[in-house]
């Protein structure tokens, strides 16, 4: 055993001595299980809970790779990490009042995000908000009535006029907020 011996220093190993190929700092740290691990890093791009992101990701991330949502807030992992927040974030989109403002439709909406105590972000992202309208839900055609950009950070209360040009009526129609990159 040489001192110089790069293999005897390094592998193969079984786990047991001290030469071992796990960094134990790095097994101090995982939440899993090394085997669980190795064998994500083996599949490479699977994504068992369906969510958007993959089991290497969500490894990475420290999110749940068999839960859609980390947060438990109806939003998939995807599509928060796509808005540039952690899966562990709490997400909330809700239309809170419909109003005729100098006879024009105005949607207040809120969105509110709260940071989960493992968020390594530091600024907030900004995403791409569409108002969307049909007028009904037994065959919705919706369509985009208002656009724009809004930061992803704490909680903001938001009011839409809506155009004049389009042929929306508040009272028998329906409303929903998507946000987008």
């Amino acid at each position: 055993n040489p001192a110089g011996d790069f293999l005897h220093l390094t592998g193969p190993a079984d786990g047991a001595a001290g030469d071992t190929e796990i960094n134990p700092q790095l097994l101090a740290q995982l939440t899993i299980a090394p085997t669980a691990f190795f064998t994500t890093l083996a599949l490479g791009s699977t994504d068992a809970d369906q969510d958007g992101l993959d089991d290497l990701n969500e490894l990475l991330l420290g999110s749940d790779a068999q839960a859609t949502s980390t947060a438990g807030d109806g939003y998939t992992d995807g599509d928060k990490v796509t808005l540039g927040l952690d899966p562990a974030d709490t997400l909330r989109l809700d239309v809170t009042d419909i109003s005729l403002a100098s006879g024009l439709p105005a949607v207040q909406w809120v969105v509110a995000v709260q940071k989960s105590d493992t968020s390594t972000l530091s600024l907030a992202p900004v995403a791409t908000y569409e108002l969307l309208y049909t007028p009904s839900l037994a065959n919705p055609q919706w369509q985009v009535v208002r656009s724009g950009t809004v930061a992803l950070d704490g909680v903001q209360t938001l009011t839409s006029q809506i155009e004049s040009a389009l042929s929306v009526d508040p009272v028998q129609g329906f409303f929903r907020v998507r946000l987008t990159k």
